[in-house]
């Protein structure tokens, strides 16, 4: 990817993390709210057993399931409360990767070729003197969403593309692209466990 679209992406990532806070706060509120409605049917249940309104076996089958699903709404609390933003960071250096590692593997220097190695490809295997590798699925995802958009060389050209191929890729395509393409990037950062996946810090400025 060349780097004039690195702004255009980041910016579209900044929406989506500033939404995604909003979302998080409102969920939180929600779930405190249900926890809170819930102690209140538990104390009414009390009231209920005290004045013989309802048998001790009623009681504590109803009891119990408030019980079960105020715990499940702690675990989803503690997960929205916890949740950081590792996934903004790794879909950032994301786009950073594949827009500057070109440059790490003409300039650099061993070290910095196995981390565009460990970057590109994931569970590599050696197999008959041969090394195996699958792309790592953040660059596929990337590669899928973004092929309607390359040039017979293989450039990703999206707003040059719409007047080469102004049937198959119409202008209104582009417009949805910058969130598709990060959203998709994002959502996949965000399914999966911290540290499963191996992300290279390419910055711009090691080399220049």
């Amino acid at each position: 990817m060349q780097e004039k679209y690195l702004k255009w992406i980041f910016e579209e990532l900044e929406k989506r993390s500033k939404t995604k806070e909003r979302d998080d706060e409102s969920t939180i509120k929600s779930i405190n709210k249900c926890i809170e409605e819930n102690k209140k049917k538990i104390s009414n249940l009390l009231d209920m057993k005290i004045k013989e309104m309802i048998s001790d076996d009623e009681y504590w089958e109803k009891r119990n399931d408030i019980m079960q699903e105020n715990k499940d709404l702690q675990s989803k609390l503690v997960r929205n409360t916890n949740d950081d933003d590792k996934w903004v960071e790794l879909t950032r250096d994301t786009f950073n990767f594949i827009t500057y590692s070109r440059i790490w593997l003409k300039k650099g220097g061993k070290e910095e070729r196995k981390k565009i190695l460990m970057g590109l490809c994931s569970n590599p295997k050696l197999k008959d003197k041969k090394l195996l590798v699958l792309q790592q699925k953040q660059l596929e995802i990337i590669k899928v969403i973004t092929q309607p958009f390359r040039g017979p060389d293989g450039v990703f050209e999206p707003f040059k593309i719409v007047y080469i191929k102004p049937k198959t890729t119409p202008r209104g395509a582009v417009l949805s692209l910058k969130q598709g393409l990060v959203d998709a990037v994002a959502t996949y950062f965000q399914g999966i466990e911290p540290g499963s996946v191996y992300v290279p810090k390419c910055d711009k400025d090691r080399f220049e």
